[in-house]
């Protein structure tokens, strides 16, 4: 009886484990605090959201680009937040993904130049066919996985509808678009 008893316990124990699981990873998360050092180690851009980390805060009082030897003064600053972005060994340029996406109307990315916005895209103006969108109950997905090329400054990525991007991360501008499905068709 008290094996079954404890069965019975760890059954209900698992089943509840993952029906929260299950609603809270579908559940948009909280902006939080994080830093991410460029390639070359010279800079480190910071970001500071509701989720306080007490080390990241303790050394940086903004959310922007600091010299990896000098955190007191940014050099330059945000006041948006993003949960990824990519800043360029140069300490100039930076590119922001927007958040999860719950409309063809929210920010895809945008491109910055010494914390100044040069360029950004809405899912709208990226996707030809919307209705290719992995859903979830909460949010949608528009894109795949990017690639960033230092060297080059290209940022590349495809979105659901079968396009692939190359960017600048210089400028913003679209540097090509192929739609991988219009050539097949082809």
């Amino acid at each position: 009886m008290k094996k079954k008893s404890l069965y019975l316990f760890f059954s209900i124990l698992l089943l509840f484990n993952i029906s929260i699981t299950n609603i809270t990873a579908d559940s948009v998360m909280p902006p939080y605090d994080y830093k991410k050092i460029t390639k070359n180690g010279d800079f480190i851009f910071v970001m500071l959201g509701n989720m306080k980390d007490d080390e990241i805060r303790s050394i940086y009082k903004k959310s922007g680009l600091y010299q990896k030897n000098n955190p007191i003064k940014p050099i330059w600053s945000v006041d948006w937040y993003s949960f990824d972005a990519i800043p360029n060994s140069n300490g100039k340029n930076l590119v922001r993904f927007g958040p999860w996406a719950w409309s063809v109307e929210n920010l895809a990315l945008a491109f910055y130049k010494k914390g100044k916005e040069i360029k950004s895209y809405k899912i709208k103006n990226l996707m030809e066919d919307k209705n290719k969108v992995s859903h979830s109950i909460s949010h949608f997905r528009w894109r795949y996985e990017y690639k960033y090329d230092e060297k080059s400054n290209i940022l590349k990525f495809m979105t659901q509808d079968g396009i692939i991007y190359k960017f600048s991360l210089t400028s913003g501008e679209i540097m090509s678009k192929i739609n991988i499905f219009n050539m097949l068709e082809s």
